[in-house]
């Protein structure tokens, strides 16, 4: 990888932007996991960029490196999917009724959902009290309504017709004991992504950028180094 490459990382849902500054060196950009963003972002830089994105944010990078493929040197999805919810012709996700009992959640009770949802994210290794308080205060300072589109974007993305389009490398990480997105859901991308490679991390759930950020930092540069 060129010194100059530029860096994106997009973290994921209800977790704060710079939860992946450990993972990169240099310094990254940070991009909320906004579609209209992140494509800016990325057409405004001099030559194609490595893009890395976290659970909501590996999805909204698969969706913008589908579109903008010219201008994506290599892609990097931690805890990433194809399609979020689980369906008859696919096992990989998570049921529709409980995204739409977390955004009823996040309008009527927001804390005991995010709460809820953290604890499922560092399982098995769980969280300290700071750390908690630390990603509620994050997940405060954007709205409900923010919040609950992210919830929405997550229910009915799927990206699976387009995936053999890629022709970037692709490195796929996920947790094997990840309770939001099951290693199922990077087994089938690295089946159906051409140029991609699946490393699985050993007893990680969801949150592995914050409980496994060295096993990640050096999947990332061992990629970026060899890739090919």
């Amino acid at each position: 990888m060129q010194d100059n490459t530029k860096i994106i990382t997009v973290s994921g849902w209800a977790f704060p932007a710079d939860a992946l500054i450990r993972l990169t060196s240099p310094i990254a950009d940070y991009a909320p996991p906004e579609l209209d963003i992140l494509a800016d972002r990325i057409t405004s830089a001099p030559s194609p960029v490595v893009l890395i994105g976290w659970s909501m944010g590996a999805m909204t990078c698969l969706e913008t490196a589908i579109k903008l493929k010219e201008k994506i040197a290599s892609l990097i999805l931690i805890s990433g999917t194809g399609r979020f919810c689980y369906g008859p012709d696919y096992a990989h996700g998570t049921l529709r009724e409980g995204l739409d009992t977390m955004i009823d959640g996040i309008y009527k009770k927001p804390r005991w959902t995010l709460e809820a949802f953290y604890k499922k994210s560092f399982m098995p290794k769980g969280y300290s009290p700071p750390i908690l308080n630390h990603l509620l205060k994050g997940a405060f300072a954007a709205s409900q309504e923010k919040l609950a589109d992210g919830l929405k974007y997550m229910r009915e993305f799927d990206v699976r017709s387009t995936l053999a389009s890629l022709n970037m490398p692709v490195l796929l990480i996920h947790g094997n004991k990840d309770r939001i997105v099951p290693a199922g859901a990077s087994e089938y991308l690295s089946r159906n992504i051409p140029n991609s490679r699946l490393q699985l991390i050993e007893d990680a759930g969801h949150a592995i950028p914050l409980t496994h950020a060295e096993n990640i930092s050096d999947a990332i540069s061992s990629f970026l180094t060899h890739k090919t």
